[in-house]
């Protein structure tokens, strides 16, 4: 299983100044690069992405992120404490620290359950994901 990222404990460096200063793209993609680890050339085709625009009106949420996900270790004990069944939904094509997340996450769960979607990457396609998601209803 591959180690996620370590999160940077100084994040966000910079971010809130480059966000006041109206540069919301340039936020976006140290996040992306810094915090997400995503290569620079992944970076640079994201750009023109038709979602791209909406990045960058949340660029202000991307501190808020940082909290939250903090130094990224999984509250195991948290997630024991979850006692009804879950489904937890990865893309085999998602980076390998995704998808190692999404193993650990469902490792966890008394009841949880994996499903990897093939041809699939991080941003699923919802015809991909809704009957995996009715199956898991069903039983």
């Amino acid at each position: 299983m591959t180690a996620t990222p370590h999160f940077p404990a100084t994040w966000p460096p910079g971010s809130p100044g480059l966000v006041s200063a109206g540069r919301r793209g340039e936020a976006v993609e140290l996040y992306q690069t810094t915090a997400v680890g995503m290569p620079p050339s992944v970076v640079e085709q994201m750009r023109h992405a038709p979602f791209r625009p909406s990045l960058e009106a949340i660029a202000h949420t991307l501190a808020y992120d940082a909290a939250i996900i903090g130094d990224r270790s999984l509250p195991a004990g948290l997630l024991g404490s979850i006692h009804v069944p879950a489904l937890v939904i990865s893309g085999e094509q998602s980076p390998p620290f995704m998808r190692a997340a999404a193993q650990a996450v469902a490792a966890a769960l008394p009841y949880g359950q994996l499903h990897t979607l093939a041809d699939q990457g991080h941003d699923i396609n919802p015809e991909a994901t809704a009957p995996v998601i009715a199956d898991f209803l069903a039983s």
